[in-house]
């Protein structure tokens, strides 16, 4: 007869750990099923970022500059970081409106990942099981993340930049608060300004 010794407690850890990646991964397979779900239906979402793509994959220069044209005369009115993203997934790919929309789609459920993982470093799970499920389900973020506009690569690196903010709090770690502020950089050059929202409360909060 075989005795397990193994502890009930360790047992029970173990578990709950179950429960809750399974809760996870169910979550953001809804995620990403909202996301993908006809999104050929959508062609190439915003034509105008649709063109940009077009012209940066002719040549570096039109990429690094973000540029409109072909011949590297216009930029867009937008930083280039979710346009670059965009771009190498079209050259991975190929280019259609579900290479270029696609970025999106991962972002956004990347986003509810991290809402999770925020939310269950001081709550218990199904406050963070609440928290990642309104992301995924919530219309405005379904809709922002089945498009090709800069929306959701600023939600997804300034959530990163919370995340990042959190630790540097926690550990008192200028490393990490740099990173922070590399993060909001990026978001800078993702959609301007609309990145520094976050910094009032980043201050207060350091």
């Amino acid at each position: 007869m075989k005795i397990n010794n193994q502890p009930n407690g360790v047992l029970s850890s173990s578990f709950q750990g179950f429960w809750e990646w399974l809760g996870l991964f169910s979550i953001l397979v809804l995620a990403a099923g909202l996301r993908l779900w006809g999104l050929d239906q959508n062609g190439f979402g915003n034509v105008y970022y649709a063109a940009a793509v077009r012209s940066m994959l002719m040549n570096w220069h039109n990429f690094f500059f973000a540029s409109f044209d072909p011949v590297g005369w216009v930029t867009v009115d937008k930083p280039p970081v979710s346009l670059w993203i965009q771009t190498l997934s079209a050259k991975l790919l190929g280019f259609s409106g579900f290479s270029i929309i696609f970025p999106q789609v991962v972002e956004g459920t990347l986003s509810v990942a991290l809402i999770y993982h925020l939310v269950r470093r001081r709550f218990d799970a199904w406050a963070a099981f609440i928290a990642a499920l309104a992301i995924a389900v919530g219309p405005i973020c379904v809709a922002v993340d089945r498009y090709n506009n800069t929306d959701e690569c600023l939600m997804f690196v300034i959530i990163l930049s919370a995340w990042a903010m959190s630790l540097a709090v926690e550990k008192a770690n200028r490393g990490w608060l740099l990173l922070t502020m590399v993060l909001v950089g990026i978001g800078f050059n993702t959609k301007m300004m609309v990145a520094f929202i976050v910094l009032p409360t980043f201050y207060f909060l350091y």
